[in-house]
């Protein structure tokens, strides 16, 4: 059989000649294959070890440029807590409170200092009223002042703020009475405290005795360290379908620094819609901030604020803001307000606490409130600093009175020293939706009414409302716990998460009397 023939006696023609060099490459191209998806993995697991040796390297370079937003880590923030004193009353001497020991202890040195009848409190200088012989009413501070001349003396005709210049005829009678010319015809200048109105400027010289008294640009440099502006960033579309960022800034006060960020606190209402919030310190350093925690009744909110490895860099001029006790606050206390009182980032003003309002009532607690004289902005916030640079409240709108005038009120800071160490660590707490005033044993022995906390009103859509809790109850416990404090509720409310649900005993006036009831509810976020 000839070479050419195929078994079959079939003589071979090209379709057969290519199938037959077809089946011929077919394992060359299998093991071609084979060895090209070897090297795609190989060179996969390449590139995955050096992305990833790669990003391990350069993470804390990304994160400074780009992070900022990623949930803060878990630490510990703590305050001390503030106690009132016993006694409402209390010294004040030179911008600093004294105790009743350090008071004791400084008798002995008062006892030295004479007496004046026209001395000042808070620590303005001793002024004394004096009275020649033409009834002319001198102020004589604690500093020697330099002797006036003679002329000046007998010059000093004129009277206290009020009193009217003499014309010239009183003065040519007074003239011939006590044998001095006139300023006019002797051609004297008029004294020093001589106005055209004919009054004295006592009410400057006052002012300049405040302004060395109360340095307010002394004191507002204390707590510059601590003051932030925080900016809150938003994407909005106009009425063209348009995209814009929409910024806001508002006032923000350093409470810690950890070693991996800075605790800041700030309002809540400017970060609850923002897409980006960013922080702004005081040496000009800013990055993107994440939010910590936050509670809508009291309006306040605690960011974060990431350290990169330059530590040296953010961190200079940088401190975190001494929270003094704020029980020791008294009206006709000078205060610094700082921040944005006036409305602007950052704006100062200042004036006196005019009333210390103990008992103000918000959702689940009871606030003491500091309320001013400053007229501020309807949106002005910030905060109450001392004579020492010392934060003594934070200003709130929720609480402002209503009237015509924006005067600024603040919460007392030792009331909110325990709900801040709960933002700060990022805890989050439960809301009942209850407004509450407490029912001391005195009251509840006269009125015939159980110990506990009655309930003035109830929030609407809050998880009291709709468990049936009524105007009129008396919250005596939570969970078998007695609750007869606004600090006690406070404490178990900051001991429960938000969805926990809760046992309430509360006292219910009925045809018989006072019955005790179990309330069970879910309860909400704060």
């Amino acid at each position: 059989m000839s070479e050419n023939n195929r078994p079959d006696g079939r003589v071979p023609d090209k379709g057969d000649f290519i199938r037959e060099t077809i089946e011929k490459k077919k394992p060359e191209t299998g093991r071609r294959l084979w060895r090209l998806g070897c090297l795609v993995v190989v060179l996969g697991i390449l590139f995955g070890v050096v992305a990833g040796i790669a990003f391990v390297l350069s993470e804390h370079a990304f994160r400074d440029r780009f992070g900022g937003t990623s949930e803060p880590p878990k630490i510990s923030v703590t305050f001390s807590a503030d106690t009132a004193p016993e006694s409402t009353s209390a010294e004040f001497s030179s911008g600093r409170w004294m105790t009743e020991e350090k008071a004791e202890s400084t008798e002995t040195e008062a006892a030295a200092v004479p007496d004046h009848s026209g001395s000042a409190q808070n620590g303005l200088p001793e002024e004394t009223e004096s009275a020649d012989e033409t009834g002319t009413t001198e102020l004589s501070g604690s500093e020697s002042e330099p002797e006036k001349p003679a002329e000046t003396a007998q010059e000093s005709s004129l009277t206290t703020e009020g009193a009217s210049v003499p014309d010239s005829e009183t003065a040519a009678t007074e003239e011939g009475q006590s044998g001095s010319g006139s300023s006019e015809e002797t051609g004297e200048t008029a004294p020093e405290n001589y106005t055209d109105a004919g009054e004295t400027t006592i009410a400057e010289s006052t002012m300049e005795r405040l302004a060395a008294m109360f340095p307010v640009q002394r004191i507002a440099s204390l707590l510059r360290p601590s003051m932030v502006t925080v900016t809150s960033v938003q994407a909005d579309e106009d009425v063209f379908n348009q995209t814009y960022t929409h910024r806001e800034e508002t006032f923000g006060v350093i409470l810690a620094i950890t070693e991996e960020d800075v605790r800041i606190l700030t309002e809540s209402d400017l970060l609850e819609k923002a897409d980006s919030v960013r922080v702004t310190l005081n040496n000009g350093y800013s990055n993107e901030a994440s939010l910590v925690g936050l509670d809508r009744t009291a309006g306040l909110a605690v960011v974060a604020l990431p350290i990169p490895e330059d530590r040296r860099f953010v961190l200079t001029g940088v401190s975190p803001a001494v929270l003094a006790n704020s029980y020791h606050v008294q009206a006709g206390d000078m205060v610094v307000a700082l921040g944005s009182p006036v409305g602007y980032v950052p704006s100062v003003a200042w004036g006196i606490i005019s009333y210390v309002e103990k008992k103000v009532q918000g959702v689940d607690v009871v606030f003491q409130m500091l309320r001013s004289d400053i007229v501020g902005d309807e949106d002005g916030s910030g905060v109450f600093v001392n004579a020492n640079g010392e934060v003594v409240g934070w200003i709130t709108r929720k609480f402002r009175e209503e009237s015509g005038v924006h005067l600024l009120a603040a919460y007392s800071i030792s009331e909110l020293k325990e709900l801040l160490e709960h933002l700060s660590n990022g805890d989050r707490s439960g809301r009942l939706g209850i407004y509450i005033q407490e029912v001391p044993p005195s009251i509840a022995e006269k009125q015939s009414l159980p110990e506990g906390l009655y309930i003035t009103d109830v929030q609407e859509d809050s998880p009291a409302l709709e468990a049936g809790i009524q105007e009129g109850d008396i919250l005596t416990g939570i969970e078998g716990e007695p609750v007869l404090t606004a600090k006690a509720l406070r404490t178990a409310l900051f001991e429960t998460d938000p969805e926990d649900e809760v046992a309430l005993t509360v006292m219910r006036k009925g045809r018989d009397g006072w019955g005790e009831h179990t309330i069970r509810l879910t309860l909400a976020e704060r």
